[in-house]
């Protein structure tokens, strides 16, 4: 991409446009870029970068898994979707944002594990299957298989690996900003709808938006002033990681590893790596990161915005993931790790939420992450603009996913949970 495409204005003041998408991570980009694609300039991108000042969001990272192997059939289609593209975006802004290197999934035969095995049969995913620990030792000799009695593994060699959400995020903005996307890097007090348009109350200044609203903030979409009530029903968890610098040696040992998924014989073993890479600093990491265990009850905005700002991961996952390393990769040496901490909102079915919450159609919402969203955010960005775009019939038209999978729950309504999600930052 030419040089002085890249480098887009940034609008400092904008008073009136068409859609406004609220929320600059994964989703509130990719849905920007899309809606751009169609309405150029009358779309306009809120919300504040990670460069600036105090800023909080999920995509300050360089490693998340990207794979089609998911146990819910509405994230391994987004996955796939979305994985698909990935090229296309990478040569049009000219960020090369992912790796090719491999998932394993592998442990005892849990819902988790089995779940994904029948999803992947049902969608023709290409996975190998490994019965037992000699099996999957002979494939991969740098990952160790604490002892069980039953142990399996599901590896997927191709459409999978890692991304860096920063890296996707800039990808996704430039390509927004080539369309004619509008940017305010601005925090979002509060979203009022008039009898004619909606009005969005900045730090500094407001905007007018006369065709809608798409709330794609994470964490915050819930938190207030966003969305309309009834509330939306969202449970936020603090999810934390480790970054490993590994010994030279070690991390010449591990350059080659898959991404893993290790389900363990209790939530607490259950645990997600992905291989060394190197972060913005210059240092090589490897990441690791917990299931549901280890992840707090958020429930305030005082309570997030504590978690987002920790300096350190809480001392029981410290010590379990040391052990995981320990168990998983034997002969890792740690010669230093710090924190990565984050929040998930997590659906009561664990299925993303976008839909439009008003009467008139026109207040929307893509949420509901449920930690898996990095990887499928492009398709989520795209089926949140399209329902945008759609007043006639306020949805994507995409027979692969119906508009029952993204209704948006309200604190109300009581659904019984789906299986134990895999709710962290993977």
């Amino acid at each position: 991409m030419d040089e002085e495409v890249v480098d887009w204005e940034v609008v400092e003041s904008v008073t009136r446009v068409r859609y406004a998408v609220i929320g600059a991570g994964l989703t509130g980009t990719a849905a920007a870029k899309h809606l751009a694609s169609r309405f150029g300039s009358e779309v306009c991108l809120i919300g504040p970068s990670e460069g600036q000042h105090g800023a909080l969001g999920a995509c300050y990272d360089e490693g998340r898994i990207y794979r089609g192997l998911d146990p819910i059939e509405v994230w391994a289609t987004l996955a796939q979707k979305s994985i698909k593209r990935y090229p296309a975006i990478a040569s049009a802004s000219g960020i090369d944002f992912y790796r090719e290197c491999g998932i394993l999934v592998f442990g005892v035969p849990d819902e988790y594990v089995r779940e994904t095995e029948r999803v992947a049969a049902s969608m023709g995913t290409d996975l190998e299957r490994f019965d037992g620990a000699a099996a999957i030792k002979s494939r991969f000799p740098m990952i160790g298989v604490p002892a069980s009695s039953r142990v399996v593994g599901l590896y997927q060699a191709t459409g999978a690996g890692h991304l860096s959400p920063r890296e996707l995020v800039e990808a996704q903005t430039a390509l927004g900003a080539a369309a004619g996307l509008a940017r305010i890097s601005e925090e979002v007090r509060r979203v009022v709808k008039t009898s004619t348009s909606f009005s969005i109350e900045l730090e500094h200044g407001r905007v007018e938006a006369t065709d809608g609203v798409l709330v794609c903030a994470g964490a915050f979409t819930s938190l207030g002033g966003l969305v309309p009530d009834p509330p939306l029903d969202i449970h936020l968890a603090g999810a934390q990681a480790l970054l490993c610098e590994l010994s030279p040696k070690s991390t010449a040992a591990l350059a080659d590893m898959p991404c893993l998924i290790y389900e363990g014989e209790t939530a607490d073993r259950c645990f997600y790596l992905l291989p060394p890479i190197r972060y913005p600093d210059g240092r090589m990491f490897l990441k690791i990161g917990p299931s549901t265990a280890f992840a707090p009850t958020l429930r305030s905005r005082s309570e997030v915005e504590a978690w987002f700002k920790r300096d350190s991961c809480t001392p029981d996952f410290i010590a379990a993931a040391r052990v995981a390393i320990k168990d998983l990769l034997p002969g890792a040496e740690v010669v230093a790790a710090r924190p990565l901490l984050c929040v998930t909102d997590a659906s009561p079915n664990s299925h993303p939420y976008v839909d439009l919450l008003d009467d008139a159609q026109t207040w929307g919402v893509c949420t509901a992450g449920n930690g898996w969203a990095a990887k499928s955010s492009e398709e989520l960005g795209s089926v949140a603009a399209r329902m945008m775009a759609n007043r006639e019939t306020h949805w994507c038209r995409d027979p692969d996913l119906p508009k029952a999978d993204f209704v948006a729950l309200r604190k109300e309504v009581k659904v019984e949970p789906s299986r134990r999600p895999l709710c962290a930052l993977l």
